[in-house]
């Protein structure tokens, strides 16, 4: 269902021809937000399913108190329309100086929005720990054993745009898997530029701290049309310096296939 979401509300937003392969690799980061911001609508609707079955088995009363919490959802959903009505007008004055924006921010729309992403980051934070084919559940609990302030930061967002450092981290506490880097294309960019990205690998599947998702890298490959510098196993990752030892010839072929955000490596 989330996948159907995402395809549904990004396929406009996006510059790739493979819909179906974004959709599925983009469901939790894009879908299972959308349908979240979305929730007073869909529980409105799974009440009034429910509350039609309840009065055709002459369940009356249950029935119509769904009935009457469908609406109660459906006005909820109409008063947070207006807020973000609302909230719109004032950024529109903001930007002409008449407002402060401290104003916004108390506006009942920002705590809507935020809710939703400490929701969206609470689900996605137990489907990643429930684990994968390239980092299991026990690793997880390996990985908060060792370090819990690197397994919460894991779990966050604290971890994105922070690729080269996490997933070097997360490669030499797991030790058994791959640390790879190269270059992959944004498809919400429509000019496709490569950024520099790094992730760990175990067999056919990837784990992208960015991201916080696991992939068949097949497919990833295909989708952000990765291109790769290099690999390497533990013994060689895991020395004190080795980012600073590899840092020139990353740069360099960055510099040769005009990969970008590659100076932090």
């Amino acid at each position: 269902m989330l996948a159907a979401v995402t395809k549904f509300f990004y396929k406009d937003d996006i510059y790739t021809d493979e819909l179906d392969l974004f959709a599925q690799m983009y469901k939790l980061e894009c879908g299972l937000y959308t349908f979240l911001i979305y929730r007073y609508i869909v529980l409105s609707m799974i009440c009034t399913i429910f509350s039609v079955i309840f009065i055709l088995f002459k369940f009356k009363i249950v029935g119509y108190l769904l009935l009457f919490i469908a609406y109660f959802f459906v006005l909820l959903e109409w008063l947070k329309k207006k807020n973000m009505e609302k909230v719109a007008e004032i950024e529109d004055k903001v930007g002409k100086g008449n407002f402060d924006y401290t104003l916004i921010k108390k506006r009942k729309h920002k705590d809507f929005i935020d809710r939703t992403h400490k929701i969206t980051d609470f689900i996605r934070k137990i489907v990643v720990i429930s684990g994968s084919k390239a980092v299991t559940r026990k690793e997880w609990k390996k990985i908060k054993k060792y370090d819990k302030w690197f397994y919460e930061e894991l779990l966050s967002n604290e971890s994105n745009h922070l690729c080269y450092y996490y997933s070097l981290e997360l490669a030499r506490i797991l030790k058994d898997v791959t640390l790879v880097w190269g270059a992959v294309t944004d498809v919400f960019e429509e000019d496709m530029p490569l950024y520099a990205h790094a992730f760990i690998m175990k067999g056919e599947y990837i784990y992208d701290t960015n991201r916080r998702t696991t992939f068949k890298f097949e497919d990833y490959a295909k989708l952000c049309n990765f291109k790769i510098y290099k690999k390497w196993n533990y013994p060689e990752y895991s020395i004190d310096d080795f980012r600073s030892k590899n840092r020139e010839g990353f740069a360099n072929w960055c510099k040769q296939n005009n990969v970008k955000d590659y100076n932090r490596f």
